[in-house]
């Protein structure tokens, strides 16, 4: 017969010591708690609607350059302009020269004063030319009546004479009291040199120089004056001396 496991207690026994015993909970709820714990760990009380996160900081290796960038307001440049000193010149160097606009101005003026004065005087000259076209033509020629004596010519049958500039040599042709079977040609030897001479317009007047009752011959032509005597019915070739005039 085999002894019972079990016998009554005694009073001098003395009861065995009993052990905290942790009761584990089920695995749900310690996953549950776990999960309480953490988020507890992490959570944070913030009074403001804006949520602080800290600054990431990468890692930089002691190759890595350090650049800096300088910021300029938009006066700098311009302030920096202004104080910046004029490059020192080594002692004995000339100072560059520096020319007065007033002088530049002055040569301005006189270039405006002396294209004006040729323009002006070139329409002057084409004015004229434009003037002894409407009266002479081209070649020039000078007509007028004069009664001189020559022929019996009279007021009512004056003689007739001719002025022509030919290439620049100056003619006077004669037609007494108007009879072209009786013309005389007269050279006057005058010859024009230079451009546009043969544009120069002669002319005849007639006046008694030498007082024996009859009009003498003058051409002129220009600045020149020649004057031919009138005897025997015509004109001499041989022109007179200034002197008797």
């Amino acid at each position: 017969m085999r002894p019972s496991r079990y016998r009554p207690m005694l009073e001098t026994d003395q009861q065995p010591t009993r052990t905290n015993r942790v009761t584990r909970a089920p695995r749900e709820e310690r996953d549950t708690q776990d999960q309480i714990d953490e988020d507890a760990l992490y959570e944070t009380h913030t009074h403001t609607s804006v949520v602080r996160q800290g600054t990431y900081h990468p890692a930089r290796t002691d190759a890595q350059a350090t650049r800096r960038v300088s910021v300029y307001v938009h006066d700098q440049p311009r302030q920096q302009r202004q104080h910046q000193q004029l490059p020192l010149l080594p002692v004995g160097t000339p100072r560059p020269f520096h020319i007065p606009r007033w002088p530049a101005y002055v040569g301005l003026a006189g270039v405006l004063m002396v294209g004006g004065w040729l323009g002006i005087g070139i329409v002057s000259q084409e004015w004229q030319a434009w003037q002894d076209d409407l009266h002479y033509g081209r070649p020039r020629t000078y007509q007028v009546d004069a009664v001189v004596g020559h022929n019996h010519d009279t007021s009512a049958t004056p003689s007739h004479f001719i002025v022509l500039n030919l290439h620049g040599q100056i003619s006077v042709i004669e037609l007494p009291a108007g009879d072209p079977s009786k013309t005389h040609a007269y050279k006057t030897g005058i010859a024009l040199l230079g451009s546009s001479q043969d544009l120069t317009p002669a002319q005849v007047t007639f006046k008694d120089l030498d007082g024996d009752g009859k009009p003498d011959m003058i051409v002129t032509v220009g600045e020149q004056r020649i004057v031919y005597k009138n005897e025997n019915g015509v004109f001499s070739p041989t022109p007179m001396k200034e002197g008797r005039e």
